[in-house]
């Protein structure tokens, strides 16, 4: 993960500077979200209660939340030459990691009040905190609300420091632009590393099987988490540690009820919203505390639904192919492994190909002009693959299964001679890839898939005359005899030549 300075969005100014890494490139680290620390949201509480000492308070993120596999080990049986053989078992892999964003120094200049809850840097975790300064700050606003007491009793129609009391219905107009966050990058050139070093694990939120940080609630430094199941691959479900009051660092795990299954989890290009696609269901929840917390109370989920029954979507194939070819073309440019690309002109190549992608109708010729530009670097482990493809069946299992191909498993010649299709070759399975269900496949005219019925498997040399009584020689092809047979047994009437003749080998 790296952090870019891409300038101050707030004025306009959009402008690439300085790239530094936040984490190593040892261990695995994903699933970047800003947010604040435990410290953070005391001292904001503070600062809107005692508004005097905390003139210079900012809103913008002071860690950086992360998943990391860093601390993985393996849970299977030990052996001598190392926990990764053989056969090692990793469960609970990834870790959650909070990268602080701004020094102690930093934290000071930004508010006051962080000289009450120093720590070794900013963000730093409760351990690290002085619990006299946490009890003094907890004495001042004690006093600060026996003071407001008393002024309220008293009839000032003022505020605290002595002002017109502000209008409640007031609300001071909001920024269209995010807030920008100001990170402590150190200093210039220092390949160190230093930076990357200062992160650290939140042992409070145990290990798991992790695949992302969804948000952290507002003004709160509880994290939602979407985890995968135990129940088996593209099973999900979300997490919320909800964490106790600083500097404790309790934490109680909700999950959404079982039997539920998450299909997607995201926030708002803002953060004020969470996005979660619960069996089919689209959910669209703020990411206050209050409401996240009803969230994971519903054991239903039946609040906080989206009406999408209206919803539609307007879609241009030909600009859709287009960006599709651009990304491509642009991932091998930065990611390719020989910089200087095999000496292709790479730019050339983008015109090139560009008039044929504007004259693709569908994803499959797409795909075809995607592998010729692939072609042009020459080299190998360069795949074109997935994508939608639009199937005739329309998700009809009748159609499917009408649709599925159904073979023999091998080689036929027409023989108008012995009217009929010579078996010229039947093909014996790969022991590694024909397997299906565990099982190992073999062609349907082999003797290891007949002689569970009794019958012996046909052999180069024997002709099929008929399939479920109809002549093979009056059909164009016999794949139309084979329609809808898929899985299915048929009848076939055969001219044994040559497993007969070995039949009678063996017996004399």
């Amino acid at each position: 993960i790296s952090i870019a300075d891409l300038g101050v969005p707030d004025v306009g100014s959009m402008a690439p500077g300085r790239i530094v890494p936040a984490t190593v490139d040892r261990f695995n680290s994903m699933s970047p979200v800003w947010g604040r620390a435990g410290k953070d949201v005391l001292v904001d509480g503070a600062s809107d209660a005692l508004p005097a000492m905390s003139a210079n308070s900012t809103d913008g993120a002071t860690v950086l939340y992360f998943l990391s596999d860093r601390d993985i080990a393996s849970d299977g049986p030990g052996s001598p030459w190392g926990t990764r053989a053989p056969q090692p078992s990793f469960d609970d892999e990834v870790s959650v990691h909070a990268l602080p964003l701004r020094t102690v120094e930093d934290a000071l200049e930004d508010n006051p009040m962080n000289a009450f809850v120093s720590a070794p840097y900013g963000g730093g975790g409760a351990l690290e905190v002085a619990m006299e300064g946490v009890n003094e700050l907890e004495l001042l606003l004690e006093a600060e609300e026996l003071a407001k007491g008393l002024l309220s009793g008293a009839g000032d129609p003022t505020g605290a420091n002595g002002t017109d009391a502000p209008d409640e219905d007031e609300e001071d107009d909001e920024s269209p632009f995010v807030v920008d966050t100001v990170i402590s990058l150190g200093v210039a050139g220092d390949d160190g590393l230093a930076f990357a070093r200062s992160s650290y694990r939140l042992d409070h939120i145990p290990s798991g099987n992790y695949v992302k940080i969804v948000t952290q609630v507002d003004n709160d430094p509880s994290l939602v988490l979407l985890e995968e199941d135990d129940e088996g691959p593209g099973m999900y479900s979300l997490s919320l540690f909800a964490v106790g009051d600083w500097p404790s660092d309790s934490t109680e795990e909700v999950r959404t009820a079982p039997g539920l299954s998450v299909q997607y989890a995201d926030t708002s290009g803002d953060g004020r919203y969470m996005i979660a696609v619960v069996d089919g269901n689209v959910h669209v929840v703020e990411t206050k505390a209050e409401e996240i917390a009803k969230f994971f109370s519903d054991e239903k989920l039946e609040g906080n639904r989206a009406d999408v029954g209206g919803l539609s979507m307007s879609v241009w194939p030909q600009l859709e192919h287009q960006q599709m070819f651009r990304d491509a073309w642009r991932m091998l440019r930065d990611y390719f492994y020989d910089p200087d690309l095999h000496k292709v002109d790479w730019e050339g190549m983008f015109d090139r190909y560009l008039p044929l992608v504007k004259r693709c109708a569908k994803r499959e010729e797409l795909d075809d002009v995607l592998r010729q530009l692939v072609g042009e670097l020459s080299a190998l482990h360069s795949f074109v693959y997935g994508g939608e493809y639009p199937s005739p069946n329309h998700g009809d299992g009748q159609l499917e299964s009408i649709n599925e191909i159904a073979t023999l498993g091998a080689v036929l010649r027409r023989s108008e001679e012995m009217r009929g299709l010579e078996v010229v070759k039947i093909p014996l399975r790969d022991a590694d890839l024909h397997h299906t269900d565990g099982e190992a496949r073999y062609s349907p005219l082999s003797h290891q898939a007949l002689r569970n019925t009794g019958q012996r498997g046909l052999e180069a040399g024997d002709v099929i005359l008929a399939v479920n009584g109809q002549n093979v020689l009056d059909a164009g092809h016999i794949g139309s005899l084979l329609r809808n047979t898929a899985g299915r047994s048929v009848r076939l009437d055969v001219l044994r030549i040559a497993s007969t003749s070995r039949l009678r080998r063996l017996r004399d």
